[in-house]
């Protein structure tokens, strides 16, 4: 009897421990979940936070593309427009200086040719304005035709071209240049030359326009890598906020380079001149 009342002690007291156990077992398996529960949540409420701000981010990033393509799209609109503007005025200009100079000599040489005819004065002189008007006509004509493009252009390169352009300019404007041009400019595809060359007579005639300057400085170098081109004016320089009105010109020297490849950089401060700086990447190889 005793001995089997003490086996249901040490049974008893056994069930009490494994309870016992079995109670903090439990406790530390509700404390872990407690836990557990409580990462988890605050996980989840950093992960919909960080939700909500990256898609708020990205509205608002959005919203700020929206705004600058709709800005952009009236930049274009507005460039559109001042271009169609522009190509209309050079058509008339170039229409009344046919009229007003190849027009009225041809009148003049049909007068002559009249007179002639009729027997009207003395026709040896009569052929002699007769030559002259021709001249003058056919100088005329030339003219018109190297402000359009040069033939100098295709006949000698870019380097004859601009030396041309700069003495035009300085002849017209009374505006000093100085040139300087190093490397092999007769490696230049055609479209690199005309791109130059374009980009020299846009920019001086800004700068007869607007500089108000007494001298500019031209440097051309092709290089291996790169062509650089920078022209600058001592002129009164402008704002670069106002460089939207400032006309296509400056625009136009962008949308050049830019077809290259390249980058147009424009630097001006009121009173301090301004400055045009060109890079194209070369597309010679072995050239220096």
């Amino acid at each position: 009897m005793a001995s089997a009342t003490s086996i249901e002690h040490i049974e008893e007291r056994l069930l009490r421990e494994h309870h016992a156990r079995l109670e903090e077992s439990l406790v530390r398996l509700d404390d872990a979940l407690t836990g557990t529960l409580a990462t988890t949540l605050l996980i989840g409420l950093l992960i919909t936070a960080l939700t909500v701000w990256r898609v708020s981010h990205l509205e608002a990033r959005a919203a700020h593309l929206q705004r600058q393509t709709d800005l952009d799209r009236d930049q274009l609109r507005d460039l559109s427009q001042r271009l169609v503007h522009a190509h209309e005025d050079e058509r008339k200009s170039l229409a009344r200086e046919l009229h007003d100079q190849i027009g009225q000599m041809l009148t003049a040489i049909q007068m002559v040719f009249t007179n002639i005819e009729l027997g009207r004065g003395d026709p040896m002189q009569q052929v002699e304005d007769g030559k002259s008007l021709t001249q003058l006509t056919v100088a005329a004509a030339r003219s018109i035709s190297m402000g359009l493009r040069p033939s100098i252009l295709d006949d000698l390169g870019l380097g004859p071209a601009i030396e041309w352009q700069t003495r035009e300019f300085t002849k017209r404007c009374g505006i000093l240049v100085h040139l300087q041009m190093d490397g092999h400019l007769e490696s230049l595809s055609e479209a690199e030359t005309i791109c130059f060359y374009r980009v020299v007579q846009e920019a001086l005639t800004n700068c007869a326009r607007h500089a108000k300057a007494s001298g500019v400085r031209i440097n051309l170098h092709v290089g291996r890598e790169t062509i650089s081109l920078t022209v600058e004016d001592d002129g009164q320089g402008f704002d670069l906020g106002d460089l939207p009105r400032r006309g296509l010109g400056l625009f136009g020297i962008q949308e050049r380079v830019r077809e290259l490849g390249g980058t147009a950089s424009i630097f001006a401060q009121p009173g301090k001149g301004t400055l045009v700086r060109i890079e194209v990447p070369s597309r010679t190889e072995g050239q220096a």
